[in-house]
């Protein structure tokens, strides 16, 4: 869905606008095609969704903020956010997206507080994520994450095919990694080994989870050697734990795409050491609560810089195992790159994973990621 994948990869695919799978993984994997496939349908989708639903807006009384929202012209949209848009669902768009597009393959990998600046409630939220599916036929099918309980409970009001997956448990028709750690795809009582999860090149248990997803919606379309080729040697795409250069020892990953406090978690979990973290960036009405510990425990320094920077700093001085962590708040990326230079040590990792839009100071994550890669280049 992600932006990809329809993300897949994300992978974390929410939308499968049909694309000729077999030849996306050959090439680009998942994300890649995937997001390109999205971002150019956002720009169609986009307007349709303009002209139809500008009227009902106002009559409804929509706050400014959606009408600015809806007039907005394409070019103009937030639609290279990816994580706007389909990993996350664009907003107050993703509303009517089951009145235009009814994917072959729907899949979600997974539902945490987002967006709340936008949506009235977490129930809305919900509700609007749900349209990825809703509108399927009997002859679509849906892929869902059995490990979280929102996304495993819509499973009733899948309509085409259901597959799910899951890093703790056999799925009776999905993906799923048993204890030995080889992936597996069930289909009721037949078991196929597809790979093992250590021959995944990318890092963390959420790559795990984007191959799981991305497994079950190209099952049966893509052979199993073309999977295996891309997850051996995919090494990730652009602002996603991405490393950016080695100097002195110290490694530097742009993660500028986790523009949440879940997608920062995830990234921190993908190393097995403690890191140096630059956070920070424009709220988006989230609580920041579940991040405190999670610094606490895979951070050793937290530089952070943006409109979030006080909120993270309590979460993280609130949580029961705070200890003391390094804390600096600076007033830019120059800055904050700087003291991560001056921080760092042979054989850390500097990490850029914001847990906050970019929208404080940039005009998309990935302005926000090229800005931080410039600036690390650029470093003697």
């Amino acid at each position: 869905a992600s932006r990809y994948t329809p993300s897949c990869l994300p992978l974390a695919a929410q939308l499968d606008i049909h694309v000729d799978v077999q030849d996306f993984m050959r090439k680009l994997s998942f994300e890649q095609m995937m997001g390109e496939a999205v971002e150019q349908y956002a720009f169609t989708a986009h307007e349709k969704y303009r002209q139809k639903h500008l009227a009902d807006a106002q009559a409804r009384g929509a706050t400014p903020k959606e009408l600015s929202l809806v007039r907005q012209e394409p070019e103009m949209a937030d639609w290279s956010d990816l994580d706007e848009f389909y990993k996350e669902g664009h907003r107050s768009q993703i509303r009517y997206l089951g009145e235009m597009v009814r994917p072959t393959v729907a899949v979600i990998t997974n539902i945490s507080p987002n967006h709340l600046d936008v949506h009235k409630d977490m129930q809305e939220y919900i509700d609007a994520k749900k349209n990825i599916f809703l509108h399927q036929n009997a002859f679509g099918r849906t892929v869902l994450n059995a490990d979280n309980s929102i996304t495993a409970g819509f499973a009733p009001e899948v309509r085409g095919q259901l597959y799910t997956f899951s890093r703790r448990g056999r799925c009776a028709y999905g993906a799923w990694v048993d204890e030995a750690g080889r992936i597996l795809l069930s289909q009721g009582k037949d078991d196929t080994y597809v790979m093992d999860a250590s021959e995944i090149k990318i890092p963390g248990a959420i790559n795990v989870e984007n191959y799981l997803a991305a497994i079950c919606a190209v099952w049966g379309d893509v052979p199993i050697d073309i999977i295996r080729v891309v997850a051996r040697n995919f090494g990730g795409v652009e602002h996603r734990i991405e490393l950016v250069r080695e100097l002195d020892g110290v490694r530097w990953y742009n993660d500028s795409i986790a523009s949440s406090p879940s997608r920062t978690i995830a990234g921190l979990r993908s190393f097995p050491e403690k890191v140096i973290l630059i956070a920070g960036g424009k709220d988006k009405g989230i609580s920041y609560d579940a991040i405190g510990p999670e610094i606490n425990e895979h951070v050793k320094a937290l530089i952070l810089c943006g409109a979030t920077a006080g909120v993270i700093r309590a979460a993280v001085e609130k949580a029961a195992n705070f200890t003391g962590l390094p804390i600096t708040e600076v007033d830019s990326y120059q800055s904050a790159v700087a003291l991560a230079r001056e921080t760092a040590r042979p054989g850390d990792v500097v990490l850029l994973s914001p847990a906050s839009t970019s929208f404080d100071r940039f005009a998309n994550f990935m302005e926000r990621g090229r800005v931080f890669k410039d600036l690390v280049n650029a470093l003697k």
